[in-house]
């Protein structure tokens, strides 16, 4: 399966599809969600990138070993948080403590690496 990841990244977007669905079915959930027209552009855009993102860590696994790819993909905090303080930043408050935190989470994917 994972030579075939076009396949494999349709079935982890079916797989996500149905926790989505169970927890919009519960009434609860369903009175907090809303929706604006206006950002329908953002959020197709989104879904395309997160679709390119697992066909291309999918593909990745294919050519490459997983103690290789696992860690470059798993630098997505740092991108995560540079995206926040380019892009979001009267949105999202990045302070001192977020910065510590994702500095954590790389050393950690790289003591991981460099462990194995």
């Amino acid at each position: 399966i994972a030579n075939e990841p076009l396949f494999l990244s349709a079935v982890m977007g079916i797989a996500a599809l149905g926790p989505m669905l169970l927890n919009l079915a519960n009434p609860r959930a369903r009175r907090n969600v809303v929706f604006d027209r206006r950002a329908m552009p953002y959020f197709l855009a989104t879904g395309v990138f997160e679709a390119i993102g697992i066909w291309s860590l999918v593909s990745a696994l294919g050519i490459g070993n997983v103690v290789v790819v696992g860690p470059i993909v798993c630098v997505a905090p740092l991108w995560v948080l540079l995206g926040t303080l380019l892009f979001s930043r009267d949105i999202e408050q990045v302070n001192v403590r977020t910065g510590i935190a994702t500095l954590f989470v790389i050393s950690g994917i790289v003591a991981v690496y460099l462990a194995a």
